[in-house]
């Protein structure tokens, strides 16, 4: 299944239903649970590194939001062109890494 998939079937989701599951439906229902928007920390938070006394490079956030933005973009191209199924699947793959490396930077390469 795709996310939208399960963010669709989530959506129909009853509020009856949610307390079945144990979720109180006025605070958090199991399609909150599927990431539709990501937050972006501003510059002023994540400020650039010093590499030595004169050079600067940019920290580990800012690199990983630009690895987002160009898998994010690939995958647009790729859907709007209409590329094989598997390179539009692999690059969807690969896009979900970047962002759950963003949230946890420990995580092991899974495809």
């Amino acid at each position: 299944m795709t996310a939208e998939e399960c963010l669709r079937i989530f959506k129909k989701i009853t509020a009856e239903d949610c307390e079945s599951l144990g979720f109180e439906p006025a605070r958090a229902r199991p399609d909150w649970m599927i990431i539709t928007l990501l937050p972006v920390c501003p510059p002023q938070v994540r400020p650039s590194v010093a590499v030595d006394a004169t050079l600067r490079s940019e920290d580990d956030l800012t690199f990983q939001y630009n690895q987002i933005l160009k898998a994010n973009i690939q995958l647009k191209k790729q859907e709007e062109k209409g590329a094989a199924s598997h390179l539009i699947q692999e690059t969807a793959v690969l896009l979900q890494f970047y962002i759950a490396t963003l949230m946890n930077n420990e995580i092991s390469i899974f495809f």
